[in-house]
Parts: structure tokens; sequence; C-alpha cells
């Protein structure tokens, strides 16, 4: 019963991550729940073999999900002038 349960029980989905050398050039990829341990690890939207060895495109890094609390209080100074 417990092997039924797991094959059927929500899993997180995958991301992608690059990681990158002290030059900016992509050394390997990884794809996992969470990101992986370690410096030099980034995320990004997708993993393409021709990156390997290159820096990446700049459209290649993953946005950063901002934290809820951040989004609905701004920090003091960055709202508009009445």
């Amino acid at each position: 019963m417990t092997l039924l349960a797991a094959l059927f029980s929500p899993r997180p989905p995958l991301r992608d991550f690059a990681l990158l050398d002290d030059h900016g050039r992509c050394r390997a990829f990884r794809r996992a729940s969470q990101a992986p341990a370690g410096a030099g690890w980034v995320e990004v939207n997708e993993t393409r073999l021709c990156w390997l060895g290159q820096t990446l495109p700049a459209g290649a890094f993953l946005i950063p999900r901002r934290r809820a609390a951040a989004t609905r209080f701004p920090a003091y100074g960055t709202c508009p002038a009445r």
C-alpha cells in the first residue's frame, strides 16, 4: 500500500540549474527539485548542450522569484510620490 501511495503522491516540479566556473562559463547541468549545494549553481530556464563550455546568454537565467511579503510591502523610499 505504501508503494501505491508513493507512486501517486504529488512530487515537486524539477528545475534546471547550470554550474558556472570563475570565468562565467557553463561546466555542468543538473535537473533537481531543489537548488544544488555549493557555489556556482544558477537556475536557468532550459538546458541546451551547446552552452557547455560557453558563457550563458542573458536570456538563459531565470529571474529569481520574489517573496510575497517583499512584493506587498515595498522597501522605504520605493513608493511613488503623491
